[in-house]
């Protein structure tokens, strides 16, 4: 059967981290694998999402422009001025608001604002199977939430307010029209009846499930192949919620990459409950959907056998209690484990050196554009001091604007110059690199001027020809544009004994004398910087030990502050953690720009921010910039004797563990490379 390319590769590399799991813990009793959400979150484009605000105000304007054309008056869409007013405190009900036109979804009478409370938002798909994103979600009154229970909106109409019928799904299909609503969302508005439910998700199972899909057949061919003994669970990530919420587990996107781990250990525990209470509740090897959804049922409705009324929390707390044999609470606990530990780490490493060697823009010499950075570096050349907004005006003001473009082309251009692919009509914007080359050089050797020195190279795209780097145009970057010349010899030939390692991106990156591990991210070759990642992943309790600190420290009233108090807020935690013993002194511009737009802040989220930002301060590697000679390096003068060190693992990733004193020391199954044989391949 013929397949797209990213699902084989999909196929790959689970297989590896499979046969890696194998390898070294063992061929498993059990694996579960969880399904992607039926219904995904609706975007009408494949760019990045917005800040939600900017999302909300652009389908506003949107559905005034569409309203518009198709001469539709709607009476019931307030201005959005008044709109907005409410977005912070509201942001899901507002969204809802201005994708229904202002109207209820199932009466299409006006939504009044200033009553928000008497609306609720209500699952399409009854629980079980649909899932929380806009695709499953409407804004009705309340008083038609509590008529309609657990039909769908077409099976409540037809029984009990047969009269808007006709009007209902001509709402359904002009929403539809004006892409206020997608197409899956449509059509499940439209489902008639529980059973036309079950046909459609178990179509859509198979649509929006395939390289899972696939994978578990594989998965099933390759055990019984080797013989191993292990049984294949598929379980529907949409209610993630229910279970995170009943084991006090908050989810932060913006807070770290943990999330995804904390989600694999919670489906486990899903799985172990659900087994524990109903035998055999997956049908075998294959998801059940109908049976799944009774048993989710059991989470909100009275069960007759356990009786723990309608509280989920408390009917899955006491299922785990069942499963485990102790309170999730507890040190011991399988719950506590996953809190407390760092989870593993793994990124695809990106050695490709085909595909776009520039950026795409183009510019002319005389419409040429230079980022903020390029200006300000142009500007210390020329010892020219600024600090005012117009200081591109002013250098043009004092040097003349075809002078300053033409030195900075000269000074921005020079490595396209170099490769033989800029001239004098045009400039690249920027130049993409496939990896950076690091040596290390004793130069003065034998004298009191002794000392080690780091040198990085970048290899752009633009000289490797089928995975082969050209080798007289690596040499005149290495000696025109960063003028290197102590990485050649009396007869002018490249020390490549001076060579320790290649970085791609993605790869590990250790600093072992401050035992820190950072993710490499090439950098520019135009500005002679590198760049790397943080890790950006912590344990649970890291986040929110420091969180509850906060909440005894800083006690507020109100669960939102102002903007105009934001600024003395931060500035008495900043104080307060700096007598800590914590390096913030990012932090204060760092908060800023994160809530700048916002007019109210929730204190909590504020919160986890702020144990983000301190978590980060106490795990700063040397950052590779730009010293004073215009030389890319990695010397760090109070650090002088560190080593930095490649770090390879296997596709599991690599595990943490923290020292007394509380710096992360890498563990499991990693090798440390100091030193590779210098190659012309890439």
């Amino acid at each position: 059967v013929p397949m797209a390319r990213t699902v084989i590769r999909g196929l790959n590399e689970t297989m590896k981290i499979y046969n890696d799991i194998i390898k070294y813990y063992g061929v498993p009793t059990k694996v579960v694998i969880e399904t992607a959400k039926e219904l995904g979150d609706f975007k009408e484009t494949k760019t990045p999402p917005a800040k939600h605000f900017d999302e909300v105000k652009k389908l506003y304007e949107n559905l005034e422009k569409q309203n518009k054309e198709n001469k539709i008056n709607s009476k019931n869409l307030e201005e959005w001025n008044e709109v907005q007013r409410y977005l912070v405190e509201n942001k899901r009900k507002i969204e809802l608001y201005v994708r229904q036109n202002g109207e209820c979804m199932i009466t299409g009478n006006k939504i009044d604002l200033n009553n928000l409370v008497n609306y609720q938002i209500d699952h399409i798909l009854p629980r079980g199977f649909g899932d929380n994103s806009m695709n499953n979600l409407m804004l009705i009154e309340g008083a038609i939430n509590n008529k309609k229970n657990n039909r769908v909106p077409l099976e409540y109409i037809k029984a009990d307010n047969p009269g808007i019928y006709q009007s209902f799904v001509k709402r359904v299909e002009y929403l539809y029209n004006i892409k206020m609503i997608s197409f899956q969302k449509r059509e499940t508005l439209l489902l008639e009846n529980q059973e036309e439910v079950i046909g459609f998700i178990q179509r859509n199972l198979v649509d929006t499930r395939y390289i899972i899909k696939e994978f578990s057949a594989i998965l099933r061919a390759y055990n019984k192949y080797n013989n191993y003994d292990t049984k294949i669970r598929m379980l529907q990530g949409s209610y993630n919620s229910i279970y995170r919420n009943a084991l006090n587990f908050r989810k932060n996107r913006e807070v770290g990459d943990q999330h995804h781990a904390h989600d694999a250990g919670i489906i486990i525990i899903v799985d172990k409950c659900l087994e524990t209470l109903y035998p055999n509740y997956s049908s075998g090897n294959e998801f059940n959907a109908k049976r799944y959804s009774d048993i989710l049922n059991n989470f909100i409705t009275e069960d007759k056998e356990v009786k723990y009324g309608n509280n989920s929390n408390a009917f899955f707390r006491k299922l785990y209690i069942k499963a485990f044999g102790n309170d999730y609470r507890e040190n011991n606990s399988f719950v506590s484990e996953l809190k407390q530990k760092v989870p593993l780490l793994s990124w695809k490493i990106e050695k490709k050196s085909s595909g776009e060697l520039f950026n795409a823009t183009i510019y002319g010499q005389d419409t040429v554009k230079f980022s903020d950075a390029n200006l300000k570096a142009y500007a210390k050349k020329i010892n020219y001091n600024f600090e005012t907004e117009n200081y591109l005006k002013e250098l043009y003001q004092e040097y003349g604007e075809k002078d300053v473009k033409k030195e900075l082309i000269e000074l921005f251009g020079k490595p396209l110059d170099i490769i033989g692919v800029n001239d004098d009509k045009k400039i690249f914007s920027s130049v993409n690199s496939v990896a950076v080359d690091f040596y290390k050089l004793t130069i003065n050797k034998g004298t009191k001027k002794e000392k080690k020195k780091h040198f990085a190279v970048h290899i752009p795209k633009a000289i490797v020809q089928n995975g082969v780097i050209n080798e007289a145009q690596y040499i005149d970057l290495v000696k025109r544009h960063y003028n290197y010349l102590e990485l050649f010899d009396k007869n002018g030939e490249l020390i490549t004994g001076a060579f320790k390692f290649r970085m791609y991106k993605n790869e590990m990156y250790y600093d072992t004398e401050r035992n820190e591990l950072h993710r490499f991210n090439i950098g520019s070759i135009t500005n002679k910087k590198l760049e790397i990642k943080r890790l950006n992943i912590y344990s649970y309790n890291d986040v929110y030990d420091l969180v509850e600190e906060m909440k005894l420290n800083f006690k507020k009233e109100n669960k939102f502050i102002e903007q105009k108090v934001f600024n003395e807020f931060i500035e008495e935690i900043i104080i307060f953690y700096t007598s800590k013993g914590y390096q913030i002194d990012f932090m204060n511009n760092y908060l800023i720009e994160t809530y700048k737009k916002a007019e109210k802040i929730n204190i909590f989220s504020l919160f986890e921010t702020i144990a983000k930002a301190l978590l980060d301060s106490k795990n700063i590697m040397n950052v590779l910039k730009i010293n004073g000679r215009n030389k890319p390096t990695i010397d760090n003068v109070k650090l002088p004797d560190t080593e930095y060190i490649k770090i390879a693992s296997s596709s599991l990733g690599i595990r943490f563990i923290k020292q007394d004193n509380k710096k992360p020391i890498i563990v499991g199954r990693h090798k440390k490379i100091k030193k590779t044989q210098f190659t012309w391949q890439v």
